[in-house]
């Protein structure tokens, strides 16, 4: 049996995900999930949406908001949506009672990405802070 008869076996049963950065030029296997199935094309979100998609969690949850404490969030999670919705939800619960996020609590709560951390080992290696170079080693390790 190949992989085009064993999708059609099991279609009604099962969730087939077609992992691709362009889409394949099998014919029959696209004609397949045209007539049965359909297509998502999922992309990183632009920085504009993830900002609304910010505003719009704080105003659901009756906090003001920081334009430039947004932008801050946006940074630290590296514009990832998947990141970025986790730590905002720490945020706000974290927040309770507060009307506004601000830049410490982000930086409290919100956890370092690997890119951060990166960059805050080669900020101890120009700064010759030994100490928490080693701090910075032991956290990847661990």
């Amino acid at each position: 049996m190949n992989f085009l008869e064993d999708i059609k076996i099991s279609f009604n049963t099962n969730l087939i995900l077609i992992l691709e950065t362009e889409i394949p030029k099998k014919k029959k296997l696209m004609d397949f999930v045209k007539e049965n199935g359909y297509f998502v094309e999922i992309k990183e979100q632009p920085r504009e949406i993830l900002t609304k998609y910010i505003v719009k969690k704080l105003n659901e949850n009756k906090m003001q908001k920081s334009m430039l404490n947004v932008s801050y969030l946006l940074d630290k999670t590296n514009n990832n949506l998947t990141i970025l919705n986790n730590e905002l939800e720490k945020l706000i619960c974290f927040s309770i009672g507060k009307l506004i996020i601000e830049r410490d609590d982000i930086d409290e709560i919100v956890s370092d990405t690997l890119e951060d951390k990166v960059y805050k080992m080669i900020e101890c290696i120009s700064k010759s802070d030994k100490k928490m170079l080693l701090n910075y080693i032991q956290i990847f390790y661990y």
